[in-house]
């Protein structure tokens, strides 16, 4: 799968301008606890200056930071992730609505072993309903019926 897309999994420098520029204007959180049920949270919220939002460094943050959770979390009993689609435009879906998505989201379901329980999105606008229904095209039946 890494091999198959070296977009996404290549040139992942955190040196590199592009994911620099994603560090500092994205938030994404793992919550250093998990639930009482074992669940690990992560927490992600659209950028505000969509001008200087970059689709392929936010995919490449994002399956970075699941690399290293694959070495630092032991045990855990699956991810649920809570999306803040609040300030969510039509500028973000058009960045977010590319072939890309499709081979990001296929990455995140077949080269990572954490099970993904839960997506939630919250603050949802019709944009942020506009891209939950695009992801919903590209993941397995079960997870459709995980995202809420």
């Amino acid at each position: 799968m890494r091999a198959e897309t070296p977009e996404l999994f290549g040139n992942r420098d955190t040196k590199n301008p592009l994911i620099q520029q994603c560090l500092t204007r994205c938030t994404i959180v793992t919550f250093p606890f998990t639930t009482p049920d074992g669940y690990r949270i992560t927490y992600f919220a659209a950028p505000k200056d969509v001008d200087q939002f970059d689709i392929v460094a936010l995919y490449k943050v994002i399956l970075m930071i699941a690399d290293i959770r694959m070495i630092e979390d032991e045990f855990i009993r699956g991810d649920i992730f809570i999306f803040n689609s609040e300030g969510v435009s039509g500028k973000i879906v058009t960045k977010v609505m590319t072939p890309l998505t499709k081979k990001m989201l296929t990455a995140a379901q077949e080269a990572f072993p954490q099970r993904l329980a839960s997506i939630h999105v919250i603050n949802t606008n019709v944009f942020g309903e506009k891209t939950l229904n695009f992801f919903k095209m590209f993941v397995k039946a079960t997870m459709k019926n995980r995202m809420s």
